[in-house]
């Protein structure tokens, strides 16, 4: 299946679009709600017609990303193209042309919904066109590419959004009502992540689900991660395991040793 992309980023769920479209073409609600949004990629891939979407993430840049392709028509995302390259040159070829238009976005970038419009272009230009922060703003290495959004794809997404509004609050305070879809991508506990202070807990936020799950009605929640004993825990709760695939992970130990793991998502249903 042809996927789009706003933007790359790490851990996008794009790959499980066909298992998910499966699920929710036997699912009635029309309400989208996902706590951890990132790069959105799944929900830009759903065949399903929403009535409203909710897209939240801690990180207020990414954030920024989707409501400009809410915002603007791919005309704007067009002409601000030309004039970026028409300024810095080819950054196909050029490393001084990407990383001055790096640190132009860096300095006087980030504020407005245009600002994130250019960093919409600049991660296209990125090793693997694959978005990444550093404590001074994007920091991601130059990638000998530029990859401009298809009018068809930009379209799309963009007319999806109408119908979405945004967030950038903890998961614990987003708003679900019932009879929504909650997709659910937390941080993995094996990862580091700075966005949640001490890391992200995979306890914390499993005892939050349960309890979501119990004081709302008629809504489904799909939570991915890697299989874990405490993960596994929810299939007792009313869940079940969908496999997704076989990764490599980072072990939390000193070493920092590759270990085997296996990616899955839970399915549960309130009732």
């Amino acid at each position: 299946m042809s996927q789009r992309f706003l933007f790359r980023y790490p851990g996008s769920k794009s790959f499980i679009a066909d298992k998910v479209n499966a699920i929710l073409s036997k699912v009635s609600f029309k309400r989208w709600v996902e706590p951890f949004c990132g790069s959105a990629a799944l929900f830009y891939n759903l065949e399903k017609q929403f009535d409203d979407a909710l897209l939240n993430d801690l990180d207020k840049r990414v954030v920024g990303m989707h409501q400009a392709c809410k915002d603007f028509d791919y005309m704007h995302y067009l002409g601000l193209v030309d004039s970026v390259d028409r300024k810095y040159g080819n950054f196909r070829t050029d490393k001084e042309a990407y990383y001055s238009f790096r640190s132009w976005y860096n300095e006087d970038g980030c504020r407005t919904s245009l600002d994130s419009l250019y960093l919409i272009y600049l991660s296209s230009m990125c090793i693997n066109s694959m978005l990444r922060f550093g404590p001074n703003g994007m920091n991601q290495g130059w990638g000998r590419r530029k990859a401009v959004i298809k009018e068809a794809d930009w379209n799309v997404m963009h007319e999806k959004l109408q119908h979405a509004s945004f967030s950038s609050v903890d998961y614990r305070s987003v708003p679900i009502r019932d009879r929504s879809i909650v997709f659910l991508d937390p941080p993995y506990e094996s990862k580091e992540n700075t966005l949640y202070g001490k890391g992200f807990s995979q306890d914390e936020f499993i005892e939050w689900l349960l309890d979501q799950k119990a004081s709302h009605s008629r809504c489904l929640w799909m939570y991915t991660d890697v299989e874990t004993e405490k993960s596994d825990a929810l299939l007792s709760k009313g869940f079940k395991k969908i496999v997704l695939r076989d990764m490599k992970t980072i072990a939390p130990s000193k070493e920092k040793k590759e270990a085997d793991a296996i990616e899955v998502m839970y399915i549960g249903l309130s009732k």
